[in-house]
């Protein structure tokens, strides 16, 4: 799921994604956000975490 929302200060702005990863062994959620703004390298950083994750 990937969503984005104003904080309660109403200026900041976040782009977060949550999945469930399956593993193995189990699974385990996994929920990371960023600020939104131009050229933020968070959101790459962001997406690379969620396709490397692995639950064991």
């Amino acid at each position: 799921m990937s969503d984005t929302y104003t904080a309660r200060d109403g200026i900041h702005r976040y782009r977060e994604i949550a999945c469930y990863v399956e593993g193995t062994h189990g699974g385990s959620v996994l929920v990371v956000a960023t600020p939104i703004q131009s050229g933020n390298p968070g959101e790459s950083l962001v997406e690379q975490a969620v396709d490397s994750y692995v639950a064991e």
